[in-house]
């Protein structure tokens, strides 16, 4: 019954009624999904290739501290956020003049 009623209310608007309901409904979706939204990579393999460095470098990073906020671990598992990885490092090389570069590749 619900989608009937629905589907009488489409079929009665005019063009610029329809375009604007699809548009509403469009936008709520994107901005929910990228609300909702997280990426996340694994192990040292995936912390190396966010930020675009060799293994032992990634794990000398991971080791230092300084990710601690991104990344959650349970014995031999590694989970790493990717977006606050990637914002604790730019906050980090703000005073490190030998890595100015910070990739913003995005892991899907």
């Amino acid at each position: 019954m619900m989608k009937q009623k629905l589907t009488n209310e489409i079929l009665l608007m005019d063009k610029e009624q329809l375009l604007e309901a699809i548009k509403e409904v469009v936008n709520d979706s994107v901005q929910s999904s990228n609300k909702s939204q997280k990426t996340y990579v694994y192990g040292i393999n995936g912390l190396a290739s966010i930020l675009g460095c060799s293994r032992p470098t990634a794990q000398r990073i991971k080791s230092t501290g300084k990710l601690d906020e991104a990344i959650s671990q349970n014995g031999r598992t590694i989970v790493v956020n990717v977006e606050k990885a990637l914002e604790l490092i730019r906050l980090d090389r703000k005073y490190n003049k030998k890595y100015p570069y910070v990739p913003s590749r995005r892991i899907n």
